[in-house]
Parts: structure tokens; sequence; C-alpha cells
């Protein structure tokens, strides 16, 4: 009867985890997949302009930021006192913008093959919070685990230990 009831409680303590961790793989999944790609035109010299700013307007200032194409760095530029950017030598093609803490996917066109909807430079608002004392980012004390994956931690390790001590009893 004890391989039974170890069975039964290793079956729930993998249920609960499974109910944790692959929630955050499809969210994940769904940002991405979400994510529209903007139309956006070299200038005449053929420089790609943008600005970067916080979640409330404000410009962002020697922030570095990296052009990807198929996920390898192609450009680095620094913002300036502005928030504003610019990257040159870039081709025609589709490309994401980052600042680490977000990206915008961009397909590039040059000045006289964009199409008429296509912008005139980006726009990137960084997803960086600012930080007030000295704690730094609330989201890293715990290297990304909110609550609730430590409550269910809390309770999957809990049917673990007791399980696996001599002084637990099934119920009838």
């Amino acid at each position: 009867m004890r391989i039974v009831e170890k069975k039964t409680l290793c079956a729930l303590t993998l249920a609960a985890l499974g109910i944790v961790f692959p929630q955050a793989g499809l969210l994940a999944a769904n940002a991405t997949s979400r994510q529209a790609v903007a139309d956006v035109a070299l200038d005449g010299s053929g420089i790609l302009r943008g600005q970067l700013v916080n979640p409330q307007g404000v410009a962002i200032s020697s922030q570095e930021l990296v052009v990807l194409q198929k996920g390898q760095p192609v450009a680095k530029a620094k913002t300036n006192h502005r928030g504003e950017f610019q990257f040159e030598n870039l081709k025609g093609g589709v490309y994401v913008i980052t600042d680490g803490s977000n990206a915008v996917a961009a397909r590039i066109w040059t000045n006289r093959m964009a199409p008429p909807s296509a912008k005139q430079g980006v726009l990137l608002v960084s997803k960086e919070l600012t930080t007030r004392a000295q704690l730094g980012h609330h989201h890293d004390l715990l290297g990304g685990m909110n609550m609730g994956t430590l409550l269910i931690a809390g309770v999957a390790g809990t049917i673990i230990y007791t399980a696996t001590h001599d002084g637990y009893r099934a119920s009838p």
C-alpha cells in the first residue's frame, strides 16, 4: 500500500507543478506571436531613425540599442539626450530593434520602395521600470519567480517531504 501512496503523491505533485510552469511558456508564446511588424522607411540618406521613451513618454538618453536580423546583431547605436537614435547602412528587410527590455519588429524599406503607410521612424517604449530606493528591480529579487510559483513549490515540497517520512499515513 505504501507504493500506491507514494505514486499518488508524486502524481499530485507533478500535476500541481504542471499547472504553473507550462502556462508561463504559453503566455510568452502568445506575447511574441501578437507582435505586429511595422513598416518603416529609411530616410533619403538610408538612415533608420527613431526614439526611445519610457512608459510615461519621457526620452531615455545614453541607452544602447541593437538591431537584430535573424537573431544576429547587425548594428548598434546609442540614444542622445532626446532619446533619439539612428542606424546607418541598413538594407531593406525585417529587423528587430531592442533596448534589452523591449523590442519592436520592423520591415525596413528603402525610401523609394516604401509603401504609403510606412512610418518615417521607430518609436520604442522601454519596459524598464524606474528603480526607486536601493532594492533594485522587484522582479529580480526572486530570480523571476512570482508568489504563485513559490506557493506551489512550497505545497509540492511539503507533500514530498510528508510522503518520504515514516510518520505519514494515508486516510482509509
